[in-house]
Parts: structure tokens; C-alpha cells; sequence
């Protein structure tokens, strides 16, 4: 087991050949671009198309974990896309229908590690609404080429992105 240090995962989350799933990932690069310095020490950025358990492995090196997400819809108003929903542990388990487009229900996630004794992080989930994301596309749609930074921005800005709250 390694040090706990950095102490803080973003995890950006989805799948870059499969069009607006890969929106977590962008944003969490973006968001390393732009990270301060004076968190470099502190807060580690990984990207990972994991789900299920092995998302497990990978939060609980941690004491604070930020995954940035999509959440799907077949229909959704055109002024909801890009929309960031935030969530956080213990709430996420109790968002059952909470699911990313690789249909992991991060709740049960959550729940599976309370019953097998995990020590879970401190867990806050960006949620990034988009309609349903294309088979097999490396390309984005035009509406997050353009706002990658702001959503990323909306996110680094929200109250308590990198601290507790």
C-alpha cells in the first residue's frame, strides 16, 4: 500500500471513443490545467473508464475523492445539456437510480464497500448531463467543445470542490 499522499483523486471518468461519454475525462483535464500549484502535492488527477469494484481500488488509496461523470438521458431539453449535478457520499448511495452511461450505479458501489468494511473517502460526484452518447465517436458535440473550460471552471468554483463542504 502506498502513502496517502496526494490526498486528493479527481477522477475523470468515461469513455473518449464514445462520444459525450467522455466528457468526465476532458473536464478533468481541463481541470488539470488549471489546477493551482499549490495543490500539485495534494490532489492526483487519473482518468479511468473503471466501474463496478475496481472503482473501489482505485478511491480508497485516497481521503477525498472528485469524480466527474456524465449521466444520460434519452430525452433531455436542450437548455438541461451540460447541466453539472453534484452529489455526495452518503447520499450516493441512496440515489439508486444514479448511473452513468457504463450503467454502474454508484450507490451500489458505495454500499458494497460498507458491507464488505471499506473505509471509504470523502465522495463528491459532478454529474455532467448529457443526451445519450454516442456508439464509437471520438468527437464531442459541438455544445461541450465550446464549454469544456466553463464547465470545468463551474466545477473548480463550486463551494467545497477541494475542501470539505
Amino acid at each position: 500500500m502506498r502513502e496517502k499522499f496526494p490526498t486528493t483523486l479527481i477522477l475523470g471518468r468515461g469513455n473518449t471513443i464514445a462520444g459525450d461519454d467522455g466528457i468526465g475525462i476532458y473536464v478533468a483535464r481541463k481541470i488539470k490545467e488549471n489546477l493551482p500549484r499549490k495543490y500539485a502535492d495534494s490532489v492526483s488527477v487519473l482518468e479511468t473508464s473503471k466501474e463496478g469494484p475496481p472503482l473501489l481500488d482505485i478511491m480508497r488509496e485516497y481521503d477525498r475523492v472528485i469524480i466527474i461523470d456524465t449521466m444520460s438521458y434519452q430525452r433531455l431539453p436542450p437548455e438541461e445539456i451540460g447541466e453539472v449535478l453534484r452529489i455526495e457520499y452518503p447520499s450516493v448511495k441512496k440515489t439508486g437510480v444514479m448511473k452513468s452511461p457504463h450503467q454502474t450505479n454508484i450507490g451500489g458501489i458505495v454500499e458494497l464497500a460498507e458491507k464488505i468494511g471499506l473505509k471509504l473517502p470523502e465522495i463528491k460526484i459532478y454529474c455532467i448531463k448529457i443526451k445519450r452518447a454516442k456508439k464509437f465517436s471520438d468527437e464531442i458535440s459541438p455544445v461541450f467543445k465550446k464549454n469544456i473550460t466553463k464547465i470545468a471552471s463551474e466545477i473548480m468554483n463550486s463551494p467545497g470542490f477541494l475542501t470539505n463542504g
